[in-house]
């Protein structure tokens, strides 16, 4: 009859064969472990960190998944693993990453959307509203930059049309948008915008542009890149029905004198100061002058 410290030996050795033999098991356990702890932080997992798969967990990860703007699968994919940094490292976006949104590259549009029919950008302009004021206008742009903040992408979704005229991408459905966002939000999980207290209006047809000057501050702790900057950021917006808005085009341009990203301007200070060589004393200078060719040559 076998004691109980035998069977321990027995299932000590079981346990140590199993993960020479199946080594992908024990590395997807310590994925799911840390995919736990990703959803602790986030306040959406309260369950033990064992590395289980579990109803919760799955429950947690559509969540987590339906904030980010991702298809609820409540499976951790390598989209969900990357947007929460547990990517590996060849399957980490490339540091070469656009920094605004107009410079991202635009992407095919879906075959049913690429011959849309025409479709109105605003509504008839017989609403017996008076036209929106500055201050109006202020306010909506702050709180649209305040849900371009937020984790959840649905959040800035919000403030759009159906169909967008979305920087050079041109009119674009709103699923396309999402999907920019989404993209964008991978590479930019920090996002924070200050709007200037100054914000030009103008006529774009039946439609109303305003235009703010918009500092912003990235930052992807994960892959350690930082960026800020300014911008001049435009909206069109259409009057509603209910006399409220949406955002029928967008447009940003660089300001004048915007700082590039932090990292460039550290290589290139770190490389001017590669390229001016050490101080001279004034000790130095003299016997520099007096030991110079020209001097030895007139001698």
């Amino acid at each position: 009859m076998l004691t109980k410290s035998c069977v321990f030996r027995v299932f000590t050795c079981f346990l140590a064969v199993a993960a020479l033999l199946l080594p992908g098991v024990a590395s997807a356990d310590e994925i799911t472990r840390q995919v736990q702890e990703e959803l602790r932080k986030r306040r959406l997992f309260y369950g033990d960190l064992d590395g289980q798969q579990t109803p919760e967990l799955g429950v947690a990860l559509k969540r987590y998944q339906e904030r980010k703007g991702f298809p609820a699968s409540g499976v951790a994919d390598a989209q969900t693993l990357r947007s929460m940094g547990l990517a590996e490292p060849g399957d980490q976006p490339p540091a070469d990453v656009p920094i605004l949104r107009s410079e991202a590259a635009a992407q095919p549009l879906p075959p049913d959307t690429q011959n849309p029919a025409p479709t109105p950008m605003s509504i008839a302009g017989d609403i017996n509203v008076p036209p929106p004021s500055r201050e109006e206008l202020h306010e909506f742009m702050r709180r649209y930059l305040a849900a371009c903040e937020t984790e959840n992408v649905t959040d800035e979704l919000a403030y759009y049309a159906p169909r967008v005229d979305y920087f050079a991408h041109g009119i674009v459905p709103k699923t396309y948008v999402r999907d920019q966002l989404v993209a964008y939000n991978e590479s930019w999980p920090q996002r924070k915008y200050t709007m200037d207290e100054e914000v030009t209006l103008s006529k774009r047809g039946d439609n109303t542009a305003a235009t703010a000057l918009v500092a912003y501050q990235l930052a992807n702790p994960s892959q350690s890149r930082k960026a800020d900057g300014k911008v001049n950021h435009t909206i069109v917006l259409a009057r509603q029905a209910d006399a409220s808005f949406e955002i029928v085009g967008i447009q940003e341009q660089r300001a004048r004198g915007a700082s590039q990203p932090k990292q460039a301007v550290r290589r290139r200070s770190s490389k001017k100061k590669a390229n001016s060589g050490p101080r001279l004393t004034p000790l130095d200078r003299s016997l520099r002058k007096l030991f110079s060719p020209a001097k030895a040559k007139r001698r």
